[in-house]
Parts: C-alpha cells; structure tokens; sequence
C-alpha cells in the first residue's frame, strides 16, 4: 500500500476532538507522515482530508489549511470531500465564492489555498458524490452530475484522485444515498455513468463537444457515440479512441434538446443518456 489518507474529516467536532488544526497536525499527521515514510519510503501520505463546512462547533477548510501551514504540517497531498452545499448546486455553479466552505464548485479555492499553504501538493478529492430522493436529486440528474464532476476534475490542475462515496445506499434514509446501487442492490442510473461518465464540454462550430472516459481496464479504448432526436438511437461515425488513460474529447452533430450517450463495445455496454444543451 502505498497511497494514505490520515484521518477523515478532522475539521468537523464529531471526527476530532479537540477540533483544532494544531491537534491535528502534531498527534495524528506528523507523526504518521514519518512512521509511514520511515517504513516506505516512496508512499504518499495526504493530509486534511477535510469536510466542505466546519458545521457545529467545527472550522472552515480555509481556516483548517491555513492552521495547519502554522503547525507545520508535513503531507506529500492534500485531501478534501467538495461535496454540494445544495441538491442544486453543480460541479461548475452555484457555490459560494465569498464563503470559507469549499465546493466542488468553487475548486479554485482549494487550489489556491492548499498551494499557498503547502505549494504544488497534488490534490486528492476523496469522497464525493449526490444523493438521490427525497432530499436529494433525481437518478438522472446525479448520473449527469456525475459525469460533470469528472470533467470538473480533469480540467483542474494538480487533481489526481476523485473518488465517489459510495457504492451503495445506506439502509437509513437519514444516511448517505449517493449510491451507485440502492438498498436492496438494484444499479441506479449512476451505475452507468460510473464507468461511462460523459459530460457535455461546450459547442464548437455548432457542434456538441463532449468529454469523457472509458473506464474499465487501462490503455486507449475504442467508443461510439449514439444520438436521439426524436425516437431512434443512431451512431454518429464509427469507432473512436481514447487517450492512453481512457479519456476523450470529440465533437458531434447533435441540435439542442438531443439524446446522447456512449457505447463501448469492449465492455458491449452505454453510458447514461445526457441531454445536449
């Protein structure tokens, strides 16, 4: 094992007590940075690992990275959990620029913040995710956002790691419902837009430029693209690769309100369906 995270949301009173950057730093990560490293040598330890609000009795991520570029704190990356303040909140809009709550939204704060404190430290984004329901979005809404959240961080600097919580719903409504799967097994729409996520990128020369990965295996991957006006699904053009890692950019013909999604014939599976805009 060479990746480690050390703590989880230190920042909030229900984690860590006392709540405080400097507790923090000098009990937990210091002294695991350097049992860790004096054991493997070539690990990377992240720090912070912080919740996106301080909440009750609590400290803001801002405050807790600033207190821990005080305390000295040693760390290879900086962690964060940039879940939405509100069910409609997106990846790219509707956070709060002037607050010290950190967002998936407002990601340049984190990158700003962290780089001040700590310099180019890669950044990891360890758990992430929309609940669907009640309280939450619809199944299609949290596959699109889904998808916009992998752009989000492909296109931020310094980003290595994006991770969604969690794979399954928790059998309490009160609890986490951002599964891929519900309760009792069955896959959400997010099922497919985990390992297809596509996101709508722009227009360019009246095209819709998307963005997107193959995900299962490693290496370039062979897709298709589908799109819908009206009824019938039809290919836009034949196969098409992937990046070395898996992720595309590629510009197709679809009017606004089409259906689109991907096809990868490796896996003989689509991508949940975003509208083109």
């Amino acid at each position: 094992m060479k990746q480690w995270l050390l703590w989880n949301e230190p920042n909030q009173a229900r984690w860590l007590r006392p709540t405080t950057p400097s507790t923090y730093v000098r009990r937990i990560l210091n002294p695991g940075y350097a049992a860790i490293h004096a054991v493997i040598p070539r690990a990377r330890v992240a720090g912070g690992v912080t919740a996106p609000r301080g909440s009750t009795g609590g400290v803001s991520p801002v405050s807790w990275i600033r207190g821990m570029r005080a305390a000295g704190a040693r760390l290879d990356a900086y962690a964060h959990h940039p879940y939405p303040s509100t069910s409609r909140e997106t990846p790219f809009t509707g956070g709060c620029s002037h607050c010290q709550t950190i967002t998936m939204a407002t990601l340049e704060k984190l990158l700003a913040e962290a780089g001040r404190a700590f310099g180019p430290k890669r950044i990891w984004l360890t758990e992430y995710g929309y609940q669907t329901g009640p309280y939450g979005v619809t199944q299609q809404r949290q596959a699109e956002l889904l998808g916009q959240s992998g752009l989000r961080a492909h296109k931020a600097p310094r980003v290595d790691m994006l991770i969604h919580y969690l794979v399954k719903d928790e059998p309490q409504a009160s609890r986490f419902q951002s599964g891929l799967f519900n309760t009792a097994g069955r896959p959400k729409l997010a099922a497919l837009a985990f390992p297809l996520p596509l996101a709508q990128a722009g227009r360019s020369g009246g095209k819709l430029v998307l963005w997107g990965q193959v995900r299962p295996r490693s290496g370039v991957q062979v897709y298709r693209v589908q799109v819908r006006v009206g009824g019938t699904w039809a290919f836009s053009g034949g196969n098409r690769r992937t990046s070395g890692r898996g992720f595309f950019s590629t510009a197709v013909a679809a009017p606004k309100g089409a259906s689109v999604r991907i096809y990868s014939p490796r896996d003989d599976a689509y991508s949940a369906t975003i509208r083109a805009r």
